[in-house]
């Protein structure tokens, strides 16, 4: 038998940068193994602050759907359960402090069709945050550096969104292109200690021929650049050191002021073996 599909809603959503929870925020679906019942799911998406709506085509709750759905312009952040016969579910999160209370729900609704091997955190994603910050309309002038011949490598504190076992932040190596060698890009001089702080010289970063499961949460800006008398749009992506809201929503805001930048997106926190990062 085939799995089932269910359609929730969003009461409200609180994004990483915090502000006022947004109401109706969005609608979406999730398909849910065979076993897992109308009430289980229902009481899942509770604690994750969302409403069951339909379940396999049954109204469940009957809400009207959002009149101004915010779908369009994010993907709301949400953990991924695997099982160890390799059917997964992925269940939406509202409120980032909820992470670890939904993933322990998450685990006893899923205990009855088998062990729940890996927990994956998938942040949400923005596509463009110029409008909410304020800076819709206005005149995009371009920078006159490009930050791309060379490229500034170091390390950093950073934050977890969740409780980490070895206590309080954890060392975080990142890459920002540059203009100029181991110098901050000219256009970032005004916010890079609001996002990701004091970083460390290069000769701290270590890299793990593993590679990291752990992406931590960025802006990526879109500057327009005069290169050689030629205007062209380059990607930079801003590490941000803070889990506290305000910090992340106060490092966008500076962002969105530089007249270069013609589009702001923002990429939550991720990490695939999340179940590590909690007691």
């Amino acid at each position: 038998m085939a799995n089932v599909r269910a359609t929730y809603q969003f009461l409200s959503y609180t994004p990483d940068r915090g502000v006022d929870p947004i109401p109706n925020a969005a609608r979406g679906s999730l398909v849910v193994p065979v076993g897992i019942t109308p009430g289980q799911i229902e009481t899942l998406l509770n604690t994750a602050g969302g409403q069951l709506i339909k379940f396999n085509g049954q109204v469940i709750n009957d809400l009207p759907a959002p009149p101004c759905p915010d779908s369009k312009i994010f993907t709301p952040r949400k953990l991924i359960f695997i099982l160890a016969n390799g059917v997964s579910m992925s269940v939406p999160v509202a409120v980032r402090t909820s992470l670890t209370s939904v993933m322990a729900a998450g685990i006893i609704a899923l205990q009855g069709l088998s062990t729940v091997v890996c927990v994956k955190y998938v942040g949400e994603k923005w596509r463009n945050l110029l409008e909410i910050f304020g800076q819709s309309g206005k005149v995009v002038a371009p920078s006159i550096n490009d930050p791309r011949g060379f490229t500034l490598a170091g390390a950093y504190t950073y934050n977890a969104d969740s409780t980490n076992p070895f206590g309080g932040a954890i060392p975080k190596n990142f890459k920002v292109a540059s203009e100029a060698r181991d110098a901050i890009p000219a256009i970032l001089n005004n916010v890079w200690t609001a996002s990701a702080g004091v970083q460390l010289p290069a000769s701290s970063v270590i890299s793990c021929r593993t590679g990291s499961r752990h992406n931590h949460r960025r802006y990526i800006a879109t500057a327009v650049i005069d290169r050689n008398g030629v205007i062209r749009p380059t990607k930079i992506e801003i590490p941000v050191a803070a889990s506290g809201s305000g910090d992340i929503r106060t490092a966008g805001e500076l962002i969105a002021t530089l007249s270069s930048v013609a589009c702001l997106e923002y990429e939550g926190e991720s990490y695939d073996r999340f179940h590590k990062l909690v007691p």
